[in-house]
């Protein structure tokens, strides 16, 4: 087991990444529109380390199609403060055309979006670079108070400032 000397997270081999990443079905994507960053969640399959999930025409397909992003999955145990994230970073590419057995297997693993619409772009995430950080559960969470945040809301009339 490798651990991180600052943050004290245990650093996942990229063999249990995949199998992380295979476990799950609902990531977050990473991609830029203009300038701004922008992160929304997908359905997704795995095949031969390849990540792929369906969209429509629209701004996520726009924005990510032919460029870098970052794909990131977890299991994160809020009470426990303990869980996993897998980051994968590549160049997410539109195979819907592409007339290839893997191209037609990786559509057949994409499995159907959760979002009601059309979703007839098959797009993949071939992987530059997986990293994968775990955090260990901590004996002392039982004893950690949450935080509760108001419910104010800055600029809102109809709530109640907190002063």
């Amino acid at each position: 087991m490798e651990f991180q000397v600052r943050s004290g997270m245990e650093l996942i081999p990229r063999a249990e990444c995949l199998a992380l990443l295979e476990s799950q079905h609902v990531g977050r994507l990473g991609f830029l529109v203009g300038d701004q960053p922008m992160v929304l969640p997908v359905n997704y399959g795995l095949e031969g380390g390849v990540i792929v999930f369906r969209t429509g025409e629209g701004a996520k397909l726009d924005a990510a199609r032919g460029n870098k992003v970052a794909f990131e999955v977890d299991d994160l145990d809020a009470d426990a403060c303990s869980g996993w994230s897998v980051v994968v970073q590549g160049v997410a590419e539109d195979i819907t055309d592409l007339d290839n057995w893997f191209a037609e297997r990786l559509r057949a693993v994409a499995g159907p979006p959760c979002v009601p619409g059309v979703a007839d772009h098959f797009v993949r995430i071939a992987p530059s670079h997986i990293s994968g950080r775990r955090l260990p559960a901590d004996p002392r969470s039982k004893n950690v108070r949450r935080m509760v945040l108001p419910s104010w809301v800055p600029g809102d009339p109809s709530a109640r400032s907190p002063a």
